[in-house]
C-alpha cells in the first residue's frame, strides 16, 4: 500500500524536460520530428530537416516555443529546458529522427509553475 502511495505522489510532482542538441555536428543532414504535450492536452508537433549544428537546432526549437508562448529556458549551448505551455505543465517530450535525435531527460521541475488563467 505504501508503495502505491509513493508512486502516486511521484507521478503528481511537476516535471520538466531537458533537451540536449549539443551532440549534433554541422554537415550531417538529419530529419527530426517532435511532439511536446502538456497536462491539459495542448500539444506542439512539427518536423524539420537540418544540416546545421546542435546549437542552431536548439535555437530554432526554442524560437518556435517562444512564438507559441510556451515556457522554456536555455541552460547551455544547444541545451534547453521545456516547462510547459502558458497554462499547463509539460507532460511529455518525444523526438523521432532518421539518424539522430536529441537526448531528452525528465527531471523534477525547478522553475516556476504556470498559474491557471484568471477568470
Amino acid at each position: 500500500m505504501l508503495a502505491l502511495m509513493v508512486i502516486a505522489v511521484i507521478n503528481a510532482l511537476p516535471v520538466e524536460y531537458v533537451v540536449d542538441c549539443s551532440a549534433l555536428r554541422r554537415g550531417r543532414e538529419v530529419e527530426v520530428g517532435y511532439r511536446y504535450e502538456c497536462l491539459d492536452g495542448s500539444a506542439l508537433t512539427n518536423r524539420l530537416a537540418t544540416d546545421d549544428h546542435g546549437d542552431a537546432l536548439a535555437d530554432w526549437l526554442m524560437s518556435e516555443l517562444k512564438d507559441r508562448g510556451w515556457r522554456f529556458e536555455r541552460v547551455a549551448d544547444g541545451v534547453f529546458v521545456i516547462r510547459g505551455s502558458k497554462t499547463s505543465p509539460i507532460k511529455s517530450v518525444t523526438f523521432k529522427g532518421d539518424a539522430w535525435v536529441p537526448v531528452v531527460t525528465k527531471r523534477l521541475a525547478t522553475g516556476p509553475l504556470p498559474m491557471p488563467p484568471k477568470k
